[in-house]
């Protein structure tokens, strides 16, 4: 017996040519509530604030975290910046991890944040914003049957 599933399709009016099918769905988020990351300056956010922002794809960070030479302990930039701000983890476990003290590990992790910012690793991430067209009509999302073989038994 052939499955039966359902599947989503968008379709708008339109005010000239009719009802036309959009090609994509996609899902548009409105983040007004937690747009605090985009309007504060990088510069003077703190790790903790950064690494939520971060957590609500706020503010970008990149897949090859950089490490910076000139700068406190190279050697460990990079772990601690991905322990930080990717697993989660406190400047206190980091630091024991490490054998650096809590406020050791926050420094190298203060430090990494602005050069970072600095460089334009880090940069915020505008909210996506949906504004519908005054000249187009309402959107009506229509549920239809599909089959996912056409050979019913």
């Amino acid at each position: 017996m052939a499955e039966l599933g359902l599947a989503m399709q968008l379709v708008e009016e339109s005010l000239t040519s009719g009802r036309f099918t959009l090609p994509q769905v996609g899902v548009v988020r409105d983040d007004t509530a937690n747009s605090g990351a985009t309007e504060t300056n990088l510069r003077e956010m703190g790790i903790g604030r950064l690494r939520r922002a971060i957590r609500r794809n706020q503010v970008s960070f990149p897949s090859q975290v950089p490490t910076f030479p000139k700068h406190a302990r190279p050697d460990l930039q990079r772990k601690l910046v991905q322990l930080y701000f990717v697993l989660g983890w406190s400047p206190q476990r980091i630091g024991a991890r490490y054998g650096l003290g809590r406020s050791r590990a926050q420094q190298i992790l203060n430090v990494w944040r602005r050069r970072a910012v600095e460089m334009g690793y880090v940069q915020t991430i505008p909210p996506a914003r949906f504004m519908p067209s005054s000249k187009q009509g309402p959107i009506r999302v229509v549920f239809s049957q599909v089959f996912d073989d056409l050979t019913v038994l």
